[in-house]
């Protein structure tokens, strides 16, 4: 009894502590889950300026602008405030924000991704998204800069989608479109190994990627979840490829799972030389081809 009542002081005492912290005294704030369609998952910001990206590709950037403004315009008061969600609500719903101070004390909590749907966490959850995306646009710049640039001119030399397959009939196939009209497709599976060409007018290649927002895909997406259906995304242009790698389509982003969907109703559409049947070449019983 006397054990938990002291543990209980020393609770409260590091809970009086934290509320006295100021901005000033942050040193790191990481946001974990996605605030924004495009917005990287899990980013740390530096109060030195460094801001980087917590997965296994590793990005990085330097912006000391955003990373200051990040930090001193963190709304704490609400941070403090903040209560865990209810049960019922669904954790895609939420991020979480966790900040570290100078003294080695921190907070996290969970925050709304939508600013309307806790009044109590407005200022929060506004302050989450604007920041995820400053601080992911800092790590994309040049990427997102470089793709947008080669979509206005037009200067895609290929574009290719390679479908990894996953534990069941999903099809294994890498396909590749080239801006001189030729296309060729090489599926793989327990029925087949086959190659085949196909003449493919690449504007319609153009529109398809564009109209999903393909300028703004990441070089690469976690793996959540095992087993899951992937696929990888390869842009090339006169100069330079990006490679958007997406093993497990659970954690897609909406441009990812666009522009892998239009790409994918093309090799189906297309008339290949030989004639390839992907669903079969994949294994998937008679009855679920078509």
């Amino acid at each position: 009894m006397k054990g938990a009542r002291v543990l209980g002081l020393l609770l409260l005492a590091v809970l009086c502590a934290c509320t006295h912290e100021s901005n000033q005294d942050i040193a790191v704030v990481q946001i974990h889950g996605r605030a924004c369609p495009n917005c990287a998952e899990h980013l740390t910001i530096w109060r030195s300026g460094a801001i980087s990206e917590l997965t296994w590709h590793g990005l990085s950037g330097q912006n000391a602008r955003v990373a200051g403004d990040a930090i001193d315009s963190l709304p704490l008061d609400e941070l403090r405030q903040a209560n865990p969600p209810p049960p019922f609500v669904g954790p895609a719903t939420f991020a979480s924000i966790v900040v570290s101070y100078r003294d080695g004390r921190y907070q996290q909590v969970p925050v709304p991704v939508d600013p309307g749907m806790f009044a109590g966490t407005r200022r929060l959850s506004q302050w989450m998204n604007t920041f995820a995306f400053e601080a992911t646009e800092v790590l994309m710049k040049d990427r997102w800069r470089v793709l947008a640039d080669a979509f206005r001119r037009g200067s895609f030399r290929a574009i290719s989608l390679e479908a990894r397959g996953c534990y069941g009939w999903c099809p294994i196939y890498l396909a590749t479109f080239n801006s001189n009209g030729t296309a060729t497709l090489h599926a793989r599976g327990p029925r087949c190994d086959m190659r085949a060409k196909a003449i493919v007018r690449f504007r319609r290649v153009l529109d398809a990627v564009r109209s999903g927002h393909a300028a703004t895909l990441r070089p690469a997406y976690p793996i959540q979840a095992v087993d899951t259906f992937g696929a990888r995304i390869t842009l090339t242009t006169a100069h330079q490829v990006f490679i958007s790698d997406g093993p497990d389509s659970t954690s897609w982003g909406p441009e990812f799972l666009a522009t892998e969907s239009r790409l994918d109703q093309i090799v189906r559409d297309t008339k290949w030389s030989p004639p390839l049947d992907i669903p079969r070449c994949s294994g998937a019983p008679q009855k679920l081809r078509g």
